[in-house]
């Protein structure tokens, strides 16, 4: 997981997103940030490769900040 903290470190520096097809890595940020960490929960994450992300449509659109997009998401 370190080798892709640069991923969070660029998002902290800009506007707070991270597109990347590394799954392996949202998945390792996602649990810290469900688990509670605060500065990961306001990173957005998209991967532009899976299809029902509709990540170039929402770029396209101004990437809102929308919440199911926030690491550590949850409906409860």
């Amino acid at each position: 997981m370190l080798k892709d903290i640069h991923l969070i470190e660029a998002a902290n520096c800009n506007d707070r997103i991270v597109a990347s097809l590394d799954e392996a890595a949202r998945r390792l940020f996602n649990g810290l940030a469900a688990a509670g960490n605060q500065e990961l929960r306001s990173i957005v994450w998209v991967n532009p490769e899976r299809s029902e992300e509709t990540a170039t449509d929402w770029l396209d659109h101004g990437a809102s900040d929308e919440a199911e997009r926030r690491l550590g998401f949850s409906e409860n």
